[in-house]
């Protein structure tokens, strides 16, 4: 009887960190600006590759927060 109950706990913490994981994904994925992709990560085999995707793709809301480079201030800027 021992057993049965911790084979149980084992799967119920299991799928609790399964469900983590998927709702990270989606959190992940709508901060990216690309909606609810990360429900793709349903699907065991496609976690690893959302997660090289996120990592390596340029991300559509970056478009929107770039700054300048060269570390300038933009014309007009005054301090106050």
């Amino acid at each position: 009887m021992s057993t049965l109950i911790w084979d149980l706990a084992i799967i119920l913490l299991s799928v609790g960190l399964y469900v983590l994981c998927v709702f990270c994904f989606v959190l992940m994925f709508k901060k990216a600006g690309l909606g609810y992709w990360g429900l793709l990560s349903l699907l065991p085999i496609m976690m690893p590759i959302l997660f090289l995707f996120l990592a390596f793709e340029e991300w559509p809301i970056a478009e929107k927060t770039e700054q300048p480079s060269g570390g300038r201030r933009p014309s007009g800027y005054s301090p106050s």
